[in-house]
């Protein structure tokens, strides 16, 4: 049995005319298409771009990438869905190739909307973050249980 797999690229924009409310460190996706998915998934970010305002308010040395797509983990002693950890790499922003990525089970067996939201490691959200951000999530279909 080959293993199943899809790729979802998406700007923090992409649909802002089903949410309104969308900010770039807090957003939900809507596909045009329900993502049906039959069976053990994984999913993963396998890409990352954010830029931030130069004159920040925080000292941002990390950022949380949380997803409502995948199971949780603990995070500062809590459950929460968190896609990956990523640490600062550039002056005025966040570029990441993840070529290791980390995979983690998804939750969902069809997916019409998720939602990603990124604080800091104070539990504050990254509200220094600019438009638009940029990520690829990878999701994998495991051939057991």
């Amino acid at each position: 049995m080959s293993i199943m797999e899809k790729y979802i690229h998406v700007r923090s924009s992409d649909s802002d005319a089903y949410f309104s409310d969308n900010e770039v460190y807090s957003f939900k996706v809507h596909l045009s298409l329900p993502l049906t998915l039959r069976g053990f998934w994984k999913v993963a970010l396998t890409e990352f771009y954010a830029s931030h305002v130069v004159k920040v308010k925080h000292n941002i040395d990390f950022l949380y990438i949380y997803s409502d797509l995948c199971k949780e983990s603990i995070v500062h002693g809590y459950e929460q869905p968190l896609l990956r950890r990523l640490s600062k790499n550039t002056d005025q922003g966040w570029e990441y190739n993840l070529e290791s990525p980390y995979y983690l089970p998804v939750k969902k067996n069809e997916v019409r909307e998720f939602q990603v939201y990124i604080k800091l490691g104070t539990g504050e959200f990254a509200t220094d973050l600019i438009q638009p951000l940029h990520l690829t999530l990878h999701l994998k279909q495991y051939p057991f249980l």
